[in-house]
């Protein structure tokens, strides 16, 4: 199919001999229903909030979304305000793996005082944020790549609001 674009509705018409009505409707009947990747919301990775001798850290834990939903799904701008500490760090979060470790979130401190805060005040503890829940790490080409992790994203990226909608708790930051 060609790019149509710059061409007047009158001459899309005249060039497909169909009307837009009929045009749209074709449209609308091929179009591929979005593939939900169904494990990442069965196999929900979600943080809990512990405290340690070394400050707050986030532990992974696994929860099915579809059975369980007391969840805070966040959804937050990377960048910081004007009025917003950029400050990070204060809080450190569990790598994924065999023996999983401990580093520093590049998540703003100020993100996780007031979404912790709204947590322990509805008395939840697990926190879904794309940044930590979804494998970040990808080849970063700008072509289709077939690598496993790069899938792993982008199907996750397609089910987010799946993430979202489950959530009994999603919030915006």
């Amino acid at each position: 199919m060609n790019d149509d674009s710059n061409f007047s509705l009158r001459n899309i018409v005249t060039n497909h001999g169909k009307s837009i009505a009929s045009l749209l409707l074709n449209i609308g009947e091929n179009k591929q229903l979005q593939r939900k990747y169904l494990s990442f919301i069965q196999e929900l990775e979600c943080l809990r909030l512990e405290n340690s001798s070394d400050g707050p850290i986030l532990i992974r834990r696994e929860i099915n979304a579809f059975e369980e939903q007391d969840y805070v799904a966040l959804s937050y701008t990377w960048g910081n305000s004007e009025q917003e500490s950029p400050v990070k760090g204060k809080y450190k979060f569990q790598t994924r793996g065999y023996k999983p470790q401990l580093f520093p979130s590049p998540v703003r401190d100020s993100v996780f005082d007031r979404v912790f805060s709204f947590m322990r005040a509805k008395g939840l503890s697990m926190l879904w944020i794309d940044r930590h829940c979804v494998k970040q790490k990808t080849c970063k080409t700008n072509v289709i790549c077939a690598h496993e992790r790069c899938e792993d994203k982008k199907r996750a990226i397609e089910t987010m609001d799946l993430v979202y909608s489950l959530s009994k708790h999603p919030s915006k930051q």
